[in-house]
């Protein structure tokens, strides 16, 4: 019996030196910070014409982009989304019945960082010949 209990008291304190000379846990913080975002070309009001243009955005954060995704209401029809991965962030509109299209056109740009941060930029810009 004490041959036992000696064995016992010897494994507890062999559990109390290593749970002493352990480090303690250190929490990592949490990236609570949204990326900046900002669509270059087009500027705001600027025309265009024909059936696609390109978009670009400069977009940063400390822990690094992970993508950008683009929308365009395609002058009233629909939503159109474009998804870019890396650098440049940009991306070539394109819809076939651009032609005859006459309206502002919204484009929203919107990114992510690498811990699912978000951060949005908007502008209009006019489709056709030119804005009334």
């Amino acid at each position: 019996m004490k041959d036992c209990c000696c064995k016992s008291l010897i494994i507890l304190s062999v559990h109390i030196i290593f749970l002493m000379c352990k480090e303690p846990i250190k929490h990592e913080e949490v990236d609570t910070t949204p990326p900046k975002i900002e669509i270059i070309p087009p500027s705001p009001g600027q025309n265009f014409n024909g059936t696609s243009f390109v978009v670009k955005a400069k977009a940063t954060d400390e822990s690094g982009i992970f993508k950008v995704i683009f929308y365009d209401d395609d002058g009233g029809y629909s939503w159109n989304s474009y998804v870019d991965y890396s650098e440049p962030w940009e991306v070539t509109f394109t819809a076939s019945h651009r032609e005859n299209l006459t309206s502002y056109v919204y484009i929203i740009a919107i990114a992510y960082d690498n811990h699912d941060n978000i951060a949005a930029d908007t502008i209009g810009v006019w489709y056709g010949p030119s804005p009334p």
